[in-house]
């Protein structure tokens, strides 16, 4: 059988990782934290958050080092419950991916319309030519894909470099802002706080995925804790660089509240459509990242005989083409169906985030078993408190997870017993 090739050097596999936790959030998020809470407690949370991720980065990272397989998470639960669980985590993945890549596309559609000026009626088209974009370069290879995602990361990257440059008295300020949270001197109310991280938890999803294209990576034991760890001090610095410019600012009487806030804060020359163009080429690379990690799943999960044995077929190039179809018309199909039935973006990205509960899950119980000592206990520990902070938004919508989870158990049960 053909084999996936190795073209993952340990630059790639940052920028891979980098991009595939960045997306919309990124420009989003701090604005929306403000509306929830004050200044002082939306910076708070972000440090919090920030803090709270490390346990689960030494687990995927751990994880990773051990199985460089394209399984992926999918073996990790295998590790944690048995065989079901690889079953149980391909289901899981599938659910997530089949609502979140389309509600990530109607996202970017509608950046899309505002750009053009065009009417609502349009997202649609939109967000299918979008689906198209992001699954197209995976069809050239690993290095079309980086080369996609490091053009949107050097793009950010600018776009960062003058939104601190054009703000750095609103740093100062935050920096202020973060010595008076740390002091006492400003009261903080812990409910607050709280509901806050749960909702900047999800600007740092994505490492779990990119266990699935570890398989790919050049010289594991050393390239991939290098991708874990260098793209969560990298994405973790540029949160907080614009946390601490958004509650500067916000603390110097500017409004920068809501999705959209932090647009403020560009200089006027720039303009709103610049931050829309990046905004989409970071959704795109987002987009094109996931589609490359999950298409590996569904060629792992085919080759352990979990999925249709033609979705292992690899071409000449070692890329699972047949997969990637497979994943472009399962997200158009959905584009389509879901406004038919009545789901809204929201609702699509509900039914994703529950899933997470159940995937990272299996993931911490794996490393509990696999490790021992005090280490295994304060990892462990520490990333199963970080999950709890999902179950504050946990909903009827769980049983949607459940499901998957218990398709997966009954489906590879009564294959074991034929």
């Amino acid at each position: 059988m053909a084999q996936l090739r190795k073209e993952i050097t340990m630059t790639r596999g940052v920028v891979l990782a980098v991009t595939m936790i960045l997306g919309s959030g990124l420009f989003g998020l701090p604005g929306l934290a403000l509306e929830m809470g004050t200044p002082h407690e939306a910076l708070a949370a972000w440090v919090l958050i920030s803090l709270a991720m490390i346990p689960l980065i030494f687990i995927f990272s751990d994880l990773g080092v051990r199985f460089t397989t394209a399984a992926g998470l999918s073996r990790y639960a295998e590790e944690a419950v048995g065989p079901w669980g690889n079953n149980a985590v391909v289901y899981l993945m599938i659910g997530s991916v089949a609502f979140g890549m389309p509600a990530m596309s109607n996202i970017a559609a509608a950046y899309i319309v505002r750009l053009v000026g065009a009417s609502e009626s349009a997202v649609i088209p939109f967000s299918l030519l979008f689906i198209v974009a992001m699954t197209a370069s995976n069809f050239f290879g690993v290095r079309a894909t980086s080369a996609v995602n490091g053009l949107a990361f050097s793009t950010l990257a600018g776009l960062l470099v003058i939104v601190i440059a054009h703000n750095m008295g609103f740093i100062d300020r935050g920096l202020a802002a973060l010595g008076e949270t740390a002091s006492g001197e400003e009261p903080l109310a812990f409910r607050s706080v709280a509901s806050i991280c749960a909702l900047l938890f999800w600007a740092f999803l994505g490492w779990e995925n990119l266990s699935y294209g570890l398989e790919e990576f050049q010289n594991p034991r050393r390239n991939i804790p290098v991708a874990f760890w260098g793209s969560f001090f990298v994405v973790t610095a540029l949160y907080l660089l614009l946390a601490l410019t958004s509650t500067g600012a916000a603390l110097s009487g500017h409004s920068v509240g809501g999705a959209a806030g932090m647009a403020d804060l560009l200089p006027r020359s720039f303009g709103e459509k610049g931050l829309i163009v990046v905004m989409i080429l970071v959704l795109l690379a987002n987009g094109n990242v996931w589609v490359f990690s999950i298409s590996r799943m569904l060629y792992a999960g085919a080759r352990d005989a979990i999925l249709p044995a033609p979705l292992a077929r690899l071409d000449g190039r070692g890329i699972p083409r047949l997969s990637l179809f497979v994943l472009l018309a399962l997200f158009s199909a959905v584009t389509v169906m879901a406004p038919l039935t009545g789901l809204s973006t929201g609702q699509l990205v509900i039914l994703v985030s529950q899933n997470f509960v159940f995937l990272f899950a299996f993931a911490i119980v794996a490393y509990w078993r696999l490790t021992r000592g005090a280490k295994r206990w304060l990892v462990s520990g520490g990333a199963t408190l970080t999950s709890a902070l999902l179950l504050s938004d946990l909903s009827w919508w769980v049983l949607f997870p459940a499901g998957l989870t218990a398709a997966g158990y009954l489906v590879w049960r009564r294959g074991a017993k034929g």
